[in-house]
């Protein structure tokens, strides 16, 4: 779980043992990190005590418009009625998973299929090692080692797998630039438009990601049921 994810998990109350331990861990080690948490927890209150705010402006303004005509009784049933209907739509817009949650659902790193590893094998070419960081989940290695095979051989496959790797570290925008400028072959096409699709889900580019997912249910392409199913949750 990245750090972005591990703090929006911590303010949904949805953190395991483990990760909460991870999470207290990175508060006392990781300056940016606690600073981060920091800033979210205050933006979180101001946005709480502004909506306050406005409400209770709301209120002395009916009051103001109504009194005395109008019993303080039921200005205040009034008042709870709003406040009730706040607090349901709120709980609507919090159930509502977030493109961010959504992705977490869906993303999972391609497997390596180029260059399956055979255990015991001293080969240590620059394919073998790239393979073993990306299998192993050491991501930063292993977009290094794609992106040097790339520049060197054009390779295809470290293209794709590059882009891979920069998506599990959370760098979606790089990831982004990589599928959709690369003129991909027919072995990664399908492929490219599923994660491209999960990448402009990330970045919050909806639309972009509807598109492509209408177009994978519609061609049957590569993850066809999936891409239909995350269809009817963005609805």
């Amino acid at each position: 779980m990245d750090k972005e994810l591990l703090i929006e998990a911590y303010f949904e109350n949805t953190l395991t043992s483990e990760y909460q331990a991870i999470f207290e861990d990175l508060l006392k080690s990781d300056k940016a990190f606690a600073d981060q948490v920091d800033f979210e927890k205050n933006t979180k209150i101001a946005i709480t005590l502004e909506a306050r705010k406005k409400l209770k402006q709301q209120l002395q303004s009916y009051e103001s418009e109504f009194a005395p005509k109008t019993s303080r009784k039921l200005l205040w049933i009034v008042a709870a009625s709003i406040a009730i209907l706040l607090g349901v739509l709120t709980l609507f817009n919090t159930n509502r998973p977030s493109n961010t949650d959504l992705f977490a659902e869906y993303f999972e790193p391609y497997p390596n299929i180029e260059a399956p590893l055979v255990r015991g094998s001293n080969q240590a070419t620059d394919k073998t090692q790239a393979f073993t960081a990306y299998e192993s989940g050491d991501f930063k290695t292993a977009a290094i080692l794609f992106n040097q095979i790339y520049e060197s051989e054009n390779e295809e496959y470290s293209r794709f797998y590059g882009a891979m790797s920069l998506m599990a570290l959370g760098e979606y925008e790089a990831s982004k630039e990589i599928l959709i400028t690369t003129g991909w072959s027919e072995n990664y096409s399908e492929r490219v438009n599923w994660f491209l699709a999960l990448d402009y889900l990330r970045l919050n580019q909806t639309k972009n990601a509807r598109t492509l997912l209408e177009n994978i249910v519609q061609k049957k392409q590569y993850q066809n049921k999936n891409a239909e199913e995350l269809l009817k949750k963005l609805k």
